[in-house]
């Protein structure tokens, strides 16, 4: 197969993609020995809690990919950031 402009974009936003799940997968890490203090997490119920964010980060990806299609991606990056200020405005108080 010969590289040419479309493949090589598309290797890098895979990449990309790639490298952002594997950051996903760090904080989560980051954050086990805490969750698990805090909330008395058995072994099992904290693999049930990491599995499910990991989970959720994978459906997100999906999503946002659908919703950009639909919407367009300035306007989906638009949708989100709402969404997101809203989720830190509902968690602060």
């Amino acid at each position: 197969m010969k590289l040419n402009a479309c493949l090589a974009k598309s290797t890098v936003v895979a990449s990309l993609g790639g490298l952002m799940f594997g950051v996903d997968i760090a904080v989560i890490s980051g954050t086990t020995s805490t969750l698990a203090q805090t909330y008395q997490l058995s072994p099992a119920w904290l693999g049930v809690t990491v599995a499910s964010a990991l989970w959720g980060t994978i459906a997100g990806a999906m999503l946002a990919g659908f919703l950009g299609e639909r919407c367009g991606r300035r306007d989906s990056l638009r949708i989100m950031a709402i969404l997101y200020l809203m989720n830190r405005r509902v968690n602060t108080r």
